[in-house]
């Protein structure tokens, strides 16, 4: 079962459609990466074992990226919460 922050991490607990990437730099970089595994699949079409080593590699960087990006997710939740609970005088000591 997911915790609730990998739930909203993966847009499944609130609305992922309204939540928008940077615009033209996200686009002009998918573009570019578009491009260039077209080509490089292009070129290894003569070799099914490197297109399918290429194909694993490439998925294997794409669920390392994933995993990175969650764990960063939810330490930079973590911190937020601690400091709410940091101004909200969570961490204030006793005169």
């Amino acid at each position: 079962m997911e915790k609730p922050i990998e739930r909203l991490y993966y847009g499944r607990l609130c609305n992922i459609e309204s939540i928008k990437t940077n615009g033209e730099k996200y686009a002009a970089l998918l573009d570019e990466l578009e491009k260039a595994d077209t080509k490089i699949q292009n070129l290894l079409e003569k070799d099914a074992t490197l297109l399918g080593l290429y194909k694993t590699a490439m998925n294997s960087l794409e669920g390392i990226c994933a995993e990175e990006m969650l764990s960063h997710y939810i330490e930079a939740f973590r911190s937020g919460v601690l400091l709410g609970m940091d101004i909200m005088g969570a961490f204030d000591k006793e005169k």
